[in-house]
C-alpha cells in the first residue's frame, strides 16, 4: 500500500528518495535526500523530446522501459540491504509519474512507501514560507566588525562552548568578501543555500539566542533570503574593534591560498577598481609582484574593506549591545572574546524576555 503525505519532516521516514534527474537534484533537494533518478539527464531530455515532437504514446513506451531498468538498478545497488520494515519517503517534481513508478515497485516488495504530495514543488513553497517564520521565532544577535576581525573564528568558538550560531558563510561556501571564494569549492545554488539555511533554522528552539556574523545581503553570488535578511537588519549587534595592522596580519594568514594564485588576485583587483583609485590598484599589483603580502593586506584593509564597512554601517541602525576591543587575534584572545560575546548576547536577549 502506498501512502501520501505533505509532511516531509516526519522523523519516522528511514530514507528520503529524490527520483528526479541528477541536474534537478544538484540544483536543490530536501536536505538529507539521496538521489535515485528514474530517468537520468539524457533520458529525461529524450523523453521530453519524444513527447513534444513525436508522440506521447511513444514517449510513454520508451519512458516506461527506461524507468523500469533504472528502478531495478537502484534496488540491486542501493536497497537490497533494507529489511521489511524500511519506510522511504519518495518525491519527484510534483508528486507525479516518476515518484509513483518508484513507489509502486517498492511497495510491491513490501516496503512501507510514502509519496510526498505535491513533490519538490510543494517542498520549495514550504521552504520560502518557513524561513521568515522560523527567523522571527529566534533571537538573533549580530556579531559585527571590520574585515579581518576574526568574526567567523569567534562564532565557531562560541559554538564550541555551547552557544547557538548560524554560520552563513559555511552554508554559502564563501568567506564573504572580495577575496572570499573558497579554493577548490563552488557555491551551492541559491535554492540549495536556502534549503541548508532552513535545515539550520529548524535546529534552534523557539526563543533561543542565535549569533550570526554581520554580512551584506549577498555572500559571493548568493542572496540571503529576504525573510532572514530583514531579521538580521533589525537584530541588535555586538561590535568587535581590532587594530588595522592586526586585521591585516589575520587576513594574510587566513587567506594564504591566494598567495599561490596571482591570476585570481589580479582579477579581483580589476573588480575593485570600481571603488578605489587607480593608483591604489597599481600599488596592489606592485605588492603582489614583489610578494609583499603584509603591505598588500594592510592596503586592502585600509583602502578597500574599511571604507566599504563604514559605508554599510552608516546605513544601519542596529542597537549596539556592547563593543569589545581586542589588540590581538591569538587563540586565547579569540576564546576570551567568544565567552564575553556569548555572555553579553544571552544576557541582553534574556533581559528582553523578562520585560
Amino acid at each position: 500500500m502506498i501512502k501520501t503525505t505533505v509532511d516531509w519532516k516526519n522523523p519516522d521516514f528511514d530514507s528520503i528518495i529524490d527520483v528526479r534527474s541528477p541536474l534537478e537534484y544538484q540544483d536543490d533537494h530536501i536536505f538529507g535526500a539521496i538521489n535515485c533518478p528514474v530517468l537520468d539527464n539524457e533520458q529525461r531530455a529524450k523523453i521530453g523530446f519524444l513527447y513534444t515532437k513525436v508522440s506521447g504514446f511513444q514517449a510513454k513506451i520508451e519512458g516506461a522501459a527506461m524507468t523500469s531498468r533504472n528502478i531495478a538498478s537502484h534496488i540491486e545497488n542501493k536497497f537490497l540491504h533494507f529489511g521489511g520494515d524500511w519506510q522511504p519517503l519518495i518525491y519527484c517534481w510534483r508528486g507525479g509519474q516518476r515518484s509513483r513508478a518508484m513507489g509502486l515497485i517498492l511497495s510491491e516488495v513490501g516496503w512501507r512507501v510514502t509519496l510526498l504530495d505535491g513533490g519538490y514543488k510543494k517542498y520549495r513553497y514550504e521552504v520560502m514560507q518557513l524561513i521568515p517564520k522560523l527567523s522571527q521565532q529566534i533571537k538573533l544577535v549580530v556579531v559585527s566588525g571590520k574585515t579581518g576581525s576574526g568574526k567567523t573564528n569567534i562564532l565557531r568558538e562560541i559554538a564550541s562552548i555551547g552557544g547557538n550560531i548560524l554560520d552563513l558563510e559555511a552554508l554559502a561556501v564563501h568567506r564573504g568578501s572580495l577575496l572570499g571564494a573558497v579554493p577548490n569549492r563552488s557555491q551551492p545554488s541559491q535554492k540549495y543555500f536556502e534549503s541548508k539555511l532552513l535545515d539550520t533554522l529548524e535546529e534552534f528552539e523557539a526563543g533561543s539566542t542565535v549569533f550570526v556574523e554581520a554580512e551584506s545581503s549577498k555572500i559571493g553570488d548568493l542572496h540571503i533570503p529576504k525573510g532572514f535578511w530583514s531579521e538580521m537588519c533589525k537584530a541588535p549587534c555586538i561590535q568587535i574593534k581590532v587594530p588595522s595592522e592586526v586585521r591585516a596580519e589575520f587576513l594574510e594568514s587566513h587567506y594564504s591560498d591566494l598567495k599561490g594564485d596571482p591570476t585570481r588576485l589580479k582579477a579581483l583587483f580589476q573588480l575593485a577598481k570600481k571603488r578605489v583609485a587607480l593608483g591604489i590598484v597599481e600599488e596592489w599589483r606592485y605588492f603582489l609582484e614583489k610578494k609583499l603580502w603584509m603591505p598588500l593586506a594592510l592596503s586592502l584593509v585600509t583602502n578597500y574593506y574599511d571604507p566599504a564597512y563604514n559605508s554599510h554601517q552608516s546605513r544601519q541602525e542596529r542597537k549596539k549591545i556592547k563593543i569589545f576591543s581586542c589588540s590581538t587575534l591569538t587563540n586565547p584572545s579569540i576564546k576570551e572574546l567568544a565567552n564575553n560575546i556569548l555572555e553579553a548576547g544571552e544576557d541582553f536577549t534574556h533581559s528582553l524576555k523578562s520585560k
